[in-house]
């Protein structure tokens, strides 16, 4: 927890401009705030040890907060600079039933609300504008096919920080007779795209590792697996260990079929339910 903000008592009727703290970190941008309004801003002593800010000071935890005052009296020099009634509360209808909706002076509630705003800006991001970004994924994230077949999945962008932005996708390291395309080729970030990747009956068996990128103001990567057997050179047969597989290989196991997705000799314990990474359920 960097800082705690309390804002209790913002909009009293007879109005003093206070901050908790006023000599704290946590309350610089509070005071720098109402300093360019120049409104001379006080410690609120008043609310020292008393409201809900206090548990979190006295455990160490940097606390401040805006206030417009409570019962205490507002005094000539602060009417004086502040304006309001002098030998007066701040707000006589402190914890009495005539503390209504219409016992507010929307002044004061209008400051301390933008300084608020300031404040948690400033605290959070550090006041600057936050670089346009975003993120970039694929699901599926494989796909087996054989030679000659296709395959697609979903490219999808979200914004990290500032404003949307176009992104415009590309791909490389297909194998040799594999093309890759989008549906568009470039979106806003937020939206998706649907990639579709195109075998052609002469790309050889294999599993190749192609790069997706999406561009902007920023560039972001994320890699598709696209495995291409050899066609289904052992459809039906049931798994066994001892037996070498190839990838795009076809067995059942326990009357469900699987796709082999890398060239590999079984072993008892690598039963297509067991191990994902060498089969996919077709």
């Amino acid at each position: 927890m960097k800082f705690y903000y309390n804002f209790d008592m913002v909009g009293s009727p007879n109005a003093g401009y206070f901050i908790n703290n006023i000599t704290s970190s946590a309350s610089a941008p509070m005071k720098a705030y109402w300093d360019s309004l120049n409104l001379q801003p006080e410690e609120n002593v008043e609310g020292q040890g008393r409201s809900d800010d206090y548990s979190f000071q006295q455990a160490g935890i940097p606390t401040s907060g805006y206030a417009a005052g409570a019962d205490a009296v507002k005094t000539s020099g602060q009417a004086s600079k502040w304006g309001g009634s002098a030998g007066r509360s701040y707000d006589s209808c402190y914890h009495q039933s005539c503390d209504t909706t219409g016992n507010i002076d929307a002044t004061v509630l209008n400051r301390s609300a933008d300084g608020v705003a300031y404040t948690i800006w400033k605290t959070s991001v550090g006041g600057t504008t936050p670089a346009n970004d975003f993120s970039l994924s694929v699901n599926p994230a494989t796909a087996t096919v054989d030679p000659g077949a296709s395959a697609t999945a979903t490219v999808s962008t979200a914004t990290t920080s500032g404003s949307a932005q176009t992104v415009t996708l590309t791909a490389s390291g297909a194998p040799a007779g594999v093309t890759v395309s989008f549906s568009p080729s470039s979106v806003q970030s937020g939206a998706s795209a649907t990639l579709t990747v195109s075998t052609a009956a002469s790309t050889a068996a294999g599993t190749y590792s192609i790069t997706l990128t999406g561009s902007g103001s920023a560039t972001h990567s994320t890699s598709f697996s696209l495995v291409v057997g050899n066609g289904p050179t052992n459809p039906g047969g049931t798994w066994a260990a001892g037996t070498t597989y190839q990838a795009g290989d076809v067995v059942t196991y326990n009357g469900v079929s699987y796709r082999c997705l890398q060239g590999h000799t079984a072993q008892v314990g690598w039963e297509p339910p067991i191990v994902p990474a060498l089969w996919q359920a077709v």
